[in-house]
């Protein structure tokens, strides 16, 4: 386990690029790669777009993938095998790349999240999509992001991207898988604190604005928390903490603690439990449940 996180965090820090991860996809699902969402500093943002068969206007979820805000791939990684599942339900996905540390740190990478939601509601009738019913899930660093696109109030940093007058950029519906929720915990292992730091310490007071218990209000959108017990890079107590937080303002949430499980949801000293393919099928109910027919 010790040499697979090594070799993990190191990946990430060189920027070393992983092949795309094979997925199995419900049959009429059109793919349009590389959709580009954002210029910024000169260069193309850009973002897959995963359109399932069918007419009328569709929900939506963003993907936002992990890697330690420093690396990561929309097309790589344990954390985009609930995708298909989504996509199997009706929802149309945007799986998004954004900038990475330790070039850009933060708030980058929630002002290039901030840009591809803003992005699907104004090209919403292009796709097809209800821009009232959109969602975000990730895990580890994408869960975070997810959850503090969803938490954090519009015009909290700089290069937010622009929405219709007098209207709230607002996502219906989160899973956090794993994300680590406050940044300034002593629960953190010096590891993870150190990446943390550079990504989130020469912002002014950025551990605390970029801590998703910071923002908890009782308008934040139902959440889905999913975390391994097992996890030896964010540890359980900070969602279990998140949660608690979500609870007493009064907000719906879920929690399911993976038994067995490590950070990227492998199993460690017994069978998972739920199972993998059981986890996907928590994400697309939750999103069935709060996204549909509303």
């Amino acid at each position: 386990m010790t040499r697979l996180i090594l070799v993990l965090t190191c990946s990430i820090l060189v920027g070393q690029k992983e092949p795309p991860t094979p997925l199995a996809l419900a049959p009429g699902v059109r793919i349009e790669r590389d959709v580009v969402y954002r210029r910024v500093g000169g260069a193309d943002l850009k973002l897959d777009l995963y359109l399932p068969p069918g007419e009328g206007l569709r929900p939506a979820a963003l993907y936002i993938h992990g890697g330690g805000w420093h690396g990561g791939d929309k097309m790589t990684g344990p954390d985009i095998l609930d995708l298909p599942a989504v996509v199997a339900r009706g929802y149309v996905v945007a799986a998004i790349n954004y900038r990475h540390a330790p070039r850009h740190t933060f708030p980058a990478q929630i002002e290039d999240a901030r840009a591809a939601f803003s992005f699907l509601r104004a090209r919403a009738a292009d796709y097809r999509i209800d821009p009232e019913r959109i969602g975000a899930w990730g895990m580890s660093a994408g869960g975070h992001l997810a959850s503090l696109l969803a938490l954090a109030p519009p015009g909290a940093w700089l290069g937010d991207a622009p929405g219709s007058p007098g209207r709230t950029i607002r996502v219906r519906a989160v899973v956090d898988m794993c994300g680590p929720a406050d940044l300034a915990a002593d629960d953190l292992t010096p590891r993870t604190a150190e990446i943390i730091g550079r990504v989130f310490g020469g912002y002014p007071d950025g551990l605390r604005l970029g801590s998703l218990v910071t923002h908890v209000t009782k308008d934040a959108p139902p959440f889905l928390i999913i975390h391994g017990d097992r996890d030896q890079t964010v540890p359980l107590s900070q969602s279990e903490n998140f949660y608690r937080r979500l609870k007493a303002a009064g907000v719906e949430a879920k929690m399911i603690t993976v038994r067995h499980a490590t950070h990227v949801f492998e199993p460690s000293g017994g069978a998972m439990s739920p199972a993998r393919a059981e986890i996907s099928k928590a994400v697309a109910d939750f999103f069935d449940r709060h996204l549909k027919g509303r």
